[in-house]
């Protein structure tokens, strides 16, 4: 049996970017990692819209970070 798990991600203006298309109101600390990691435990695809993968495609190759399982 498959169960679809939705994050989304949204600011309380209703809006994901700035009008800029900047994204940078996240809170991304320590607890957000431990809260990344332990539902990694049950991910075993993501799927992305298209400017969303854009976004991360051209992060993940140069992407550096405490955490491989993250970047």
């Amino acid at each position: 049996m498959r169960t679809l798990f939705s994050y989304v991600a949204i600011s309380l203006d209703g809006y994901y970017e700035g009008p800029n298309g900047e994204f940078d109101w996240p809170n991304v600390d320590a607890e957000y990692f431990e809260f990344a990691n332990q539902s990694n435990a049950y991910i075993d695809t993501l799927l992305f819209g298209r400017t969303g993968y854009e976004h991360m495609a051209a992060h993940w190759p140069n992407a550096t970070g405490p955490d491989p399982e993250i970047v």
